[in-house]
């Protein structure tokens, strides 16, 4: 099951808030919601499959569709990605498998 995810991602703060949808069309309704709205000042209120209600100043942030599949192959390829540089800079094996450095 993919679980589709509308996030707002504020340009002056480290705070996320999301939306999470079980289709891609209501996803996708929600984000085109999203991007008219941040034409206009103002707190703007939105709710996902779930009932979770949030209110955001969609003009003050970065609007972003995603979903559990993608997320799940961009982790992959970056995991491969650091693996195949690891062993380009021969460094494969030269941290402690516990080391968080």
């Amino acid at each position: 099951m993919t679980i589709w995810l509308v996030r707002f991602l504020p340009y002056d703060g480290p705070g996320v808030h999301q939306l999470t949808f079980r289709s891609e069309d209501a996803a996708q309704a929600a984000l085109e919601a999203a991007i008219t709205n941040a034409e206009e000042p103002g707190v703007d209120g939105y709710e996902d499959d779930f009932g979770v209600e949030i209110f955001v100043r969609t003009s003050k942030c970065a609007i972003v569709l995603t979903s559990t599949e993608m997320a799940a192959a961009s982790q992959a390829a970056l995991e491969a990605a650091g693996q195949e540089g690891l062993r380009t800079y021969g460094l494969a094996g030269a941290f402690d498998p516990g080391s968080t450095h």
